[in-house]
């Protein structure tokens, strides 16, 4: 049934029903976001394929893509339900895409093979006319019909706008940058709710630098900082677990919303190498983010106000595994509450300076 896949010369398209995907994280979705708001622009209809993750749904309505219903957002089933999956079929086959586009947002080794393949087979059965476009190095490109060349090495918006453009003509070299919704994006322009906001949380273990850290942090950074850590539940509750009683600190968890209106309201975040790192950058945030198994130039552009710390220790970095394979987080571990209170600092000082 899978056929070898064939390089053609890119097409121009607009309008139309495109089906784009498939997105795990906010953060990648965020970085796909200009490629996406460029398609509604043109007055495409814009079928999201998201799998089955926290937040992920309600994510996508607290992205400004304009005033339009041209956006419509599908969830994968979870499990093998065939009552989910009957209906999941059935809303695409009322479909008719032009093309079908494999996002390359994951790293070459761990890319699904299962979305390509999944794609091919609803063409086979439903999208007679369109084309399931997607990377020469996709783990299941040998489903596309049309496979591109692109480098994943480009850090991950730039990433997807240079393959996008290069499989589809009608693009300009450069994005338009993407926004939150007002509610959200206003809260930039008042006045700092807290200096410092501290996001522990990452979708692996393997990114999380160790909760004790945090410790050390607040000892090191003066008490008169305000300080807030917000995150889901869970995170929470491992950072209160091991802080010392008497440090005045604010915890929130509540809706992704309000977490991204206090991160909106901050001096300076501190982040782990995750989707609130992207989330930063679209909110103007100075963020200080640690990174261990991922180069951040691989992952995030340099831009103002990004301030990596990443410090290659051992030989399997960068990595692009989910598990660890090593006894210990070496890669983690060579991030010290020292190195990063400094780093803290001395943001927080020319932030300062910055202040009319």
């Amino acid at each position: 049934m899978i056929s070898s896949y064939e390089n053609i010369a890119p097409q121009v398209y607009a309008g139309g029903e495109i089906v784009y995907g498939a997105f795990a994280g906010m953060g990648d979705l965020l970085c796909a976001g200009p490629v996406i708001a460029h398609e509604l622009r043109r007055g495409t209809r814009v079928h999201l394929i998201l799998l089955p993750s926290r937040g992920l749904l309600e994510f996508t309505k607290l992205i400004d893509f304009g005033a339009n219903d041209l956006l419509t957002p599908h969830v994968l089933p979870a499990g093998v339900s065939p009552a989910l999956w009957m209906e999941f079929f059935h809303q695409m086959r009322s479909l008719d895409p032009h093309h079908i586009w494999v996002s390359p947002h994951a790293p070459q080794e761990v890319s699904s093979w299962k979305i390509p393949i999944l794609f091919r087979l609803l063409k086979s059965l439903f999208w007679s006319k369109g084309r399931v476009v997607g990377a020469t190095t996709e783990r299941g490109a040998l489903a596309l019909n049309d496979a591109i060349e692109i480098d994943r090495t480009l850090p991950y918006a730039r990433r997807e706008w240079e393959a996008y453009r290069k499989a589809f003509h009608g693009l300009p070299e450069d994005s338009q940058p993407i926004a939150f919704v007002p509610e959200i994006m206003q809260i930039c322009n008042l006045s700092s709710q807290f200096d410092l906001v501290i996001h522990p949380g990452a979708t692996a273990a393997s990114r999380k630098w160790a909760v004790e850290n945090y410790v050390k942090l607040l000892q090191i950074l003066p008490s008169s900082l305000r300080i807030c850590v917000v995150g889901v539940p869970q995170d929470i509750a491992d950072v209160k677990a091991v802080m010392h009683a008497g440090r005045d600190i604010e915890y929130r968890s509540g809706s992704l919303k309000d977490a991204l209106k206090t991160i909106a309201s901050t001096r300076l975040l501190l982040s782990m190498d995750s989707g609130t790192v992207h989330f930063a950058g679209v909110l103007k945030v100075p963020v200080v983010a640690l990174f261990g198994k991922t180069d951040p130039a691989k992952v995030v552009e340099s831009r103002e106000g990004l301030f990596p710390i990443y410090r290659k220790v051992v030989p399997c970095q960068p990595c692009g595994s989910v598990e660890c394979t090593q006894s210990r987080l070496f890669c983690m571990e060579a991030i010290t509450a020292e190195m990063v209170a400094r780093e803290v600092l001395v943001r927080l000082s020319q932030i300062e300076k910055q202040v009319p």
